[in-house]
Order: structure tokens, then sequence, then C-alpha cells
């Protein structure tokens, strides 16, 4: 799979770096996302975790903590970089994609 196929869907990029920020529970990380609809983020977790960008962890009971694999915290200075590059030719960046 090549990064823009990870990255092609909508929600990729913030859930990405909503997890970069921590570990969020699944949850939580609905909270940080308004707008991110139950399916649709069990969908994008799958997806994530089937390419290892995210892996998700047990935690307290039967609760799990999703967070960033050394993949997907590389994916995010890549990320982070096309957004300096759009920056920096005044490329305008919807803020739900970052």
């Amino acid at each position: 799979m090549h990064a823009i196929g990870i990255l092609r869907r909508r929600w990729a990029i913030p859930i990405i770096t909503a997890l970069y920020r921590q570990p969020l529970h699944f949850g939580e990380l609905q909270d940080a996302l308004p707008g991110l609809a139950h399916k649709v983020q069990i969908e994008h977790l799958r997806e994530l975790l089937a390419h290892g960008v995210i892996e998700r962890t047990p935690d307290r009971g039967a609760t799990v903590l999703y967070h960033l694999t050394d993949r997907g915290r590389r994916l995010c200075a890549a990320v982070d970089a096309l957004r300096c590059w759009a920056a920096s030719e005044r490329i305008a960046v919807p803020t739900t994609q970052f």
C-alpha cells in the first residue's frame, strides 16, 4: 500500500494526528474528532491497524488504548512536512483534515 493510499480517507489524518498527541481510548478519540461517525471511526481504525500505523493494547478492564506505532510516528513526520509545504506555498488546508 502506498502512503497516499493510507492517507486518502477523510478521517485518516485527523485520527493519526490525535493519536500523535497521546494514546486514546475509542470514546476519547471520538470526542477529540467531532463529526466522526461511530461506524466510520471503526472502519478507519481497522484500516490503520491493518497497515501497521496504529496498535491497540488492553487497558483497564475491557477497554483498549489506541496508539501510533513507530511506522505511524514516521508517517506523522511526513504529514507534518506536507503541512509545512502547504503553508509555505500558501495552499489552504482544510481544518478537518489537519
